[in-house]
């Protein structure tokens, strides 16, 4: 189908973009309500993807200019609970921001499939509950529990951290702190698979290889909606998963700055179960800006800790210690 995604923001475009090219959709993206209405006389969409407020003007005016007898059918992006506006008939529906790929791609599939109607994302649960605020830049505040002081310096499963480091050495030590917890990890890398799975000592690890233009058994890095897609299914997929990002540098270096933190804020804000994540990058890459950014979501990783972790690992080492089973994982089924 033709799509035409309009969104003033491009990383948010470049995304709904990559994600819908998975089904052969033929795309244009306009960061301009005028540049759309362009797009309307020569691109004849259709599908329109549209943010509620672009570049600072209402959506409905330029949907107020469609021909009310195309068959143009437009799904509304948005940030809010949303009823579909029975004086638009060409609004089918609404995509609620944060948005995953399946939120994206099965809409437009209904609307191919003959649908007039496509449901909103529900905001209220079935049972009348209001569900988890949804939102692109942030996440929903976690219920606050006590905790016992020890447990702040554990890297366990459920925290997520960040790490500074110029060449990705201490993510792979990090990472083997959560394996007997009974974790299943994923690892972005530039390296090969069999590589990682030896520095983080786990050949079970699942591997996603990143090269800049893909091929011979590796994802163009540029793809991010496809990164994704993938890190979200296999979260879907897994008990206790554990995503690691081993060269964050290099996805930056080869999509910007932007593209590549609305990556990391997607995968936050989109998650449906707990998971923890390990990031390794170089300092001088990143704002205080973009620090905080990220601070809502992995707290900066403790090298004092980790000497402190390796001190009391030798300690234990020289005590006997009695046989210990290592926790099972255990896949859904």
């Amino acid at each position: 189908m033709k799509v035409l995604v309009v969104n003033d923001n491009p990383a948010i475009n470049t995304i709904i973009e990559e994600i819908l090219d998975v089904d052969g959709h033929e795309i244009y993206g306009a960061v301009k309500l005028d540049d759309a209405e362009m797009m309307l006389e020569t691109f004849h969409p259709e599908v329109i993807i549209i943010e509620e407020t672009v570049d600072g003007e209402d959506a409905m005016n330029f949907i107020d200019k469609i021909d009310p007898e195309s068959k143009t059918k437009i799904l509304m992006l948005t940030s809010g609970k949303k009823q579909r506006p029975m004086d638009k008939p060409m609004i089918v529906g609404f995509i609620h921001k944060p948005f995953k790929a399946a939120e994206i791609l099965d809409p437009i599939r209904r609307i191919r499939d003959g649908d007039n109607y496509v449901p909103s994302t529900p905001i209220i649960g079935s049972e009348g509950k209001k569900g988890p605020k949804r939102r692109l830049f942030g996440k929903s505040e976690p219920r606050k529990e006590e905790k016992k002081e020890e447990e702040e310096d554990i890297i366990r499963f459920g925290k997520s951290y960040i790490i500074y480091e110029n060449t990705p050495k201490s993510v792979y030590l990090v990472t083997k702190e959560f394996i007997p917890q009974g974790v299943y990890i994923f690892v972005t890398s530039f390296d090969r698979k069999k590589t990682i799975q030896t520095n983080i000592s786990d050949d079970k690890a699942e591997v996603m290889t990143l090269s800049r233009k893909g091929g011979f058994g590796s994802e163009d890095a540029s793809m991010l909606g496809t990164i994704m897609s993938r890190i979200m299914g296999y979260m879907d997929q897994s008990l206790r998963p554990v995503i690691v990002f081993d060269n964050f540098s290099q996805i930056i270096e080869i999509n910007g700055i932007n593209r590549a933190l609305m990556l990391v804020c997607q995968i936050f804000s989109g998650a449906q179960k707990p998971f923890s994540m390990v990031l390794s990058v170089r300092e001088e890459l990143f704002t205080d800006k973009d620090k905080n950014l990220l601070s809502r979501y992995l707290e900066r990783y403790d090298f004092d800790l980790e000497k402190r972790l390796n001190i009391g690992r030798e300690s234990q080492s020289a005590e006997p210690q009695e046989p210990q089973t290592e926790p099972q994982r255990d896949d859904i089924q």
